[in-house]
């Protein structure tokens, strides 16, 4: 994954959240606006709503994003992705947890080391 083309990689795995980006014009090519509001927001209501296949497809795309070189797909999963679902609490990620990938683990169990 690159930095350059994360929003169009975060589009074609959930193009749902397409339609919330085109209405947000001021967070247009924004990548960390956009993880932070809308796909930190989504990964919040695809658990309300038990959306299983939507959250094997969330730990997919974050696990891709740790794995990535680009440096930049790392902070933007760590701190537009990873740090606002600690700071919702435990029970979120506890909900989460189980459709994340090893590296990501990695990655969330130092976020929530540094707000315990």
């Amino acid at each position: 994954m690159e930095y350059k083309k994360i929003l169009v990689e975060l589009f074609a795995y959930f193009p749902d959240l397409q339609d919330e980006y085109d209405q947000n014009e001021y967070i247009q090519d924004l990548p960390h606006c956009v993880f932070d509001m809308i796909f930190v927001s989504a990964i919040k209501l695809y658990i309300s709503k038990s959306e299983n296949e939507r959250l094997w497809k969330v730990g997919e795309f974050l696990e891709l994003m740790a794995s990535s070189s680009d440096i930049q797909v790392k902070e933007l999963l760590n701190v537009s992705v990873l740090e606002p679902l600690v700071l919702d609490g435990k029970a979120l990620i506890q909900s989460v947890s189980p459709y994340l990938g090893i590296e990501t683990l990695q990655n969330l169990s130092y976020w929530e080391e540094r707000y315990s």
